[in-house]
């Protein structure tokens, strides 16, 4: 039996953890499982030293939270533009002034820029980022950050 067959139970404990019970755990036990097996001598290594269930807890972590990991990615992100399409809101934003309305359509036309305005959108129309996610099923986390680019953008263009 290899290093990473003898955690495999554990990586799938952390990853639950991590994920607090989200139906992704699996994959997310699965991808590190593969980045482990990519570097073999390292996992090696570090499983000698007793450190590879800390390395597995930080990457973990990473891949689920980070907006740049491929596991987000492929994963997540894809899952919450799924999600943003299946359902129906109101876009009137009229309670805004006219500058910043502008901004935010200017903003919708950007690449990622939709996702953030419809997170607007639903903050609006749920009226806290928990409802948000309670009602799109979306990430608190994913919701926030969202809300938070957009504002930050907004304020930006506000200042210049």
């Amino acid at each position: 039996m290899d290093v990473v067959e003898a955690i495999y139970y554990d990586i799938k404990e952390i990853a639950l953890k991590v994920t607090g019970g989200d139906s992704l755990a699996d994959d997310l036990t699965q991808e590190i499982c593969l980045a482990l097996y990519d570097k073999m001598d390292k996992t090696r290594s570090m499983s000698e030293r007793g450190e590879l269930l800390f390395y597995v807890v930080g990457m973990a972590r990473r891949m689920w939270r980070s907006n740049t990991s491929e596991f987000r990615k492929k994963h997540i992100m894809k899952a919450e533009e799924i999600a943003m399409e299946s359902i129906a809101y109101d876009d009137s934003y009229s309670f805004l002034p006219e500058r910043i309305q502008t901004l935010i359509e200017e903003e919708k036309k950007n690449k990622r820029g939709w996702y953030d305005v419809n997170m607007l959108y639903y903050w609006q129309k749920y009226g806290t980022l928990r409802e948000v996610s309670k009602q799109t099923g979306i990430p608190y986390r994913s919701v926030h950050l969202a809300i938070a680019r957009l504002r930050k953008k907004i304020k930006e263009k506000l200042n210049d």
